[in-house]
């Protein structure tokens, strides 16, 4: 009878032992939050990667200096294409189920994702999207570079008041080149100057000594090259300078980064206007991560990082609480304050830096 005694009393305890077990592995599976996912869309492969992995950088070194509580980082190729960013942002949202993401470069690509991030109520926070038709694109877009219709009216001024009243404009044929040309013809025109040239570039273009001829039979004052494009950058000033025309020359921000410096001879005295690339601060911390200075937009990326990571740290976590909060967050970035007004845009000033002894001089 002692030894049944004993025995049941073994079964017992086992019994008790493994329940114990089970109820503390399922209280640790319940108290697992699975990760707030961020996607990181931008084109990583083609002639705008150079601008996609300055946008990631930016978004890494954020990451690594903030090192948000339970946030994972998704990335995602939109190739420099509409299509691609099309087919990215549907598999952020649907596979991977983000919460909010960060891209794209172009204009035209992030105007092309907002209707799905809207209808998924999914936040889509763009470095380098400016063109005027993001302002009415939906509630959950928002970008932290100001619109061209800012840049559109510095530059206008900035050439204008330096003396040069017939302009020559030379645009990449996509959204960003078509909308921020829009806004120097109309500035330009109201300041009193003439517009003797106005010249598009389709991408992978490899001969623009026809559309440059054309500039040099209108003997501009200057000319002002609106470019995303590295390549076509490239093709243009190279072939300035093997036409010999004289002329003062200037470029959208898309031209701030180190394949314009690469251009060598052709792009010395190119003026360039653009927001802040960061400050010093940043510039040596990127540097110290990637053996070189800030890209185009990589402050803008740091930025965007940092805005999400604050309003997910501060409790938003859901779809609808991090669009919410981001409407009414205040930080100082890397490229100045960051706050968003009711369309998602923020404000922020340009300044002119000229190619001089193959580096970026800020004018004072």
């Amino acid at each position: 009878m002692r030894v049944i005694n004993y025995f049941v009393l073994f079964v017992i305890v086992t019994a008790m032992i493994f329940m114990a077990g089970c109820t503390s592995e399922a209280a640790s599976t319940q108290d697992k939050v699975p990760a707030i996912k961020i996607g990181v869309m931008c084109p990583y492969t083609g002639d705008l990667s150079p601008y996609g992995q300055a946008v990631r950088n930016g978004v890494n070194l954020a990451f690594e200096k903030a090192n948000p509580e339970n946030v994972e980082l998704v990335y995602e190729d939109s190739a420099g294409s509409v299509k691609a960013a099309m087919d990215g942002i549907r598999n952020l949202v649907q596979e991977e189920d983000v919460q909010a993401v960060i891209g794209d470069i172009t204009s035209g690509s992030t105007l092309t994702a907002a209707p799905f991030a809207n209808k998924y109520h999914v936040t889509l926070i763009s470095a380098s999207s400016t063109s005027p038709d993001i302002t009415d694109s939906g509630d959950y877009i928002f970008r932290t570079i100001p619109s061209d219709d800012q840049q559109g009216r510095f530059a206008s001024e900035l050439i204008y008041t330096e003396g040069h009243h017939n302009l020559a404009l030379i645009f990449t044929n996509n959204g960003y080149g078509v909308g921020l040309t829009k806004v120097v013809r109309e500035s330009y025109a109201d300041l009193g100057g003439r517009i003797v040239a106005d010249e598009s570039v389709d991408a992978g273009s490899s001969d623009v000594s026809a559309l440059v001829s054309k500039l040099k039979a209108v003997n501009p004052d200057a000319v002002y090259l609106i470019s995303n494009s590295p390549e076509i950058t490239a093709l243009v000033l190279n072939e300035i300078a093997v036409q010999g025309i004289d002329t003062r020359l200037y470029g959208s921000e898309g031209l701030m980064g180190q394949t314009t410096l690469d251009i060598g001879k052709p792009a010395e005295g190119l003026t360039i206007t653009a927001v802040s690339s960061g400050t010093p601060e940043f510039a040596q911390e990127y540097e110290a991560a990637y053996g070189e200075g800030p890209g185009p937009f990589s402050a803008q990326g740091y930025d965007a990082a940092l805005a999400l990571f604050k309003v997910i740290q501060e409790g938003a976590l859901t779809k609808e609480e991090i669009k919410t909060a981001l409407y009414s967050v205040e930080l100082d970035g890397v490229t100045g304050k960051v706050s968003f007004d009711e369309n998602g845009n923020i404000d922020g000033g340009y300044i002119a830096s000229t190619v001089k002894n193959g580096q970026f001089i800020e004018a004072i």
